[in-house]
């Protein structure tokens, strides 16, 4: 396993977790997040974690993730990964999970957020809910 920056070309090597495969992710342009986002890859090169951070404002971001259909294999290596790259931030991070997705709750919780609301109604884009996690560095 090794983390390695990543690449936009990483999205569509990807084999997505089932909850996680019927977002759209491949319609949209990340070139603007190679700055501070990752990809853990397998021995295979196979992106098995793709992850990042995007700015809000001055102290405060929001995490994003996307995790492979194999990834529970590797998710200890994927925790630490990520909590490694939690120390260097100042101020808040957010994160959003599907307020029907028990998995990502708990790895919320894993990686150290606090849920500060259970379910917001229509906060995606797309209408879909969520469910805000936090932590404040």
């Amino acid at each position: 396993m090794r983390l390695v920056s990543f690449n936009p070309a990483h999205i569509k090597q990807i084999s997505l977790q089932a909850h996680q495969a019927s977002t759209e992710i491949y319609n949209h342009d990340y070139s603007g997040l190679v700055n501070d986002a990752w990809t853990l890859l397998d021995g295979d090169e196979t992106p098995v974690f793709i992850g990042g951070f995007y700015q809000i404002w001055n102290n405060r971001q929001v995490c994003w993730c996307l995790l492979s259909s194999n990834s529970g294999r590797h998710f200890t290596r994927i925790i630490r990964a990520v909590q490694k790259e939690f120390a260097h931030r100042v101020g808040r991070v957010e994160c959003y999970v599907d307020p029907t997705f028990t998995q990502g709750h708990r790895f919320a919780k894993l990686l150290g957020f606090t849920c500060e609301a259970e379910y917001m109604t229509g906060f995606h884009a797309n209408g879909q809910p969520a469910a805000l996690y936090a932590m404040v560095n």
